[in-house]
């Protein structure tokens, strides 16, 4: 009885754990859409000033890096952090929506922005996994829920059957 209801618990807890990952996912990739769209606006903004000078966005920022003055320095180096940002905030977007449902764990550590993946756990909202996606990584957290307690109850049995330090049996 103890048992089943053990298996129950592990299995059902990790269900409900695994199968909030898609919701997770979706939430994250919200976010950095939403910093990818404001580091495309600060480097138009950027690009529109050096348009309006009549030069290039490139040429903007090898000028001001080049210039003499701390202040254009400062600018260009400003304006070369803010395409920085915006071409890795791209890159981790873009290999974050065309990667399939497997792939996405090992590509969302690999593109993995602590401080945003911190700010959606904050405000996650979880969600009943019902999509296929969700089923899946419910089924796995079943599995792994229902592996942790064999182990416990592996490594119990190992600690509880031991012979007393003493040399007596138990009884």
């Amino acid at each position: 009885m103890i048992g089943r209801l053990a298996n129950a618990l592990f299995g059902g807890a990790g269900a409900l754990a695994a199968g909030q990952a898609p919701a997770f996912y979706a939430q994250y990739l919200q976010r950095l859409g939403g910093r990818l769209d404001q580091a495309v606006a600060a480097v138009e903004r950027v690009r529109a000033d050096a348009a309006a000078r009549g030069e290039t966005l490139e040429d903007y920022i090898a000028l001001s890096l080049s210039d003499a003055s701390t202040r254009a320095q400062e600018a260009g180096q400003r304006a070369l952090e803010a395409v920085q940002i915006r071409d890795a905030l791209r890159e981790a977007y873009a290999a974050l929506t065309v990667a399939r449902p497997l792939e996405r764990p090992l590509v969302f550590v690999e593109h993995l922005d602590t401080g945003l993946a911190q700010a959606t756990l904050n405000d996650f909202a979880p969600a009943l996994p019902v999509s296929p996606e969700g089923l899946i990584y419910a089924g796995a957290g079943l599995l792994i829920g229902l592996g942790l307690l064999a182990g416990l109850e592996t490594v119990g049995r190992g600690i509880v059957g031991r012979p007393r330090l003493d040399g007596r049996a138990k009884q």
